[in-house]
């Protein structure tokens, strides 16, 4: 009696095909501004990072490449990290690419650390603000 009924349910399911939107939409949720705007920086901090710590690769050059590495960092950090904590980090990365011996300190990673896990909060606050004022614009311009 129970395999009849066990064969009668099997018999009766409809199994629907899953399209591709169905699946997509369902399985990977779309990344918001404030992770992929993190991920990005974290790969470009640590690019930057090791373009400044690569110049101890030829010797005696090293300090020279620093007078020439040291502005670009410096504005490249201000533009990475914008606001307050882009100027200042910009300002370390400055410093710290002319001082003797400094390279090793990783200065765009810990920018990037500041900004994204120390002030979290206030840098997804200030993607959504941008997301906001986009988003006026974009209505605005259809009207």
């Amino acid at each position: 009696m129970s395999v009849f009924f066990f064969h009668n349910f099997l018999a009766n399911l409809t199994f629907k095909k899953p399209t591709i939107q169905k699946i997509m939409s369902n399985n990977l949720p779309a990344p918001d501004k404030f992770s992929k705007k993190k991920k990005q920086l974290l790969i470009l901090a640590i690019i930057f990072d090791a373009i400044g710590m690569l110049t101890y690769l030829i010797p005696g050059w090293a300090e020279i490449f620093d007078l020439i590495w040291a502005p670009i960092a410096g504005l490249a950090n201000m533009i990475m990290f914008g606001g307050w904590t882009g100027i200042l980090g910009g300002l370390g990365t400055f410093a710290e690419e002319l001082l003797p011996i400094t390279d090793f300190i990783p200065s765009f990673l810990i920018m990037w650390f500041v900004k994204f896990v120390i002030l979290a909060k206030r840098t997804k606050n200030e993607l959504n603000q941008d997301n906001i004022g986009q988003q006026n614009q974009i209505d605005s311009s259809k009207k």
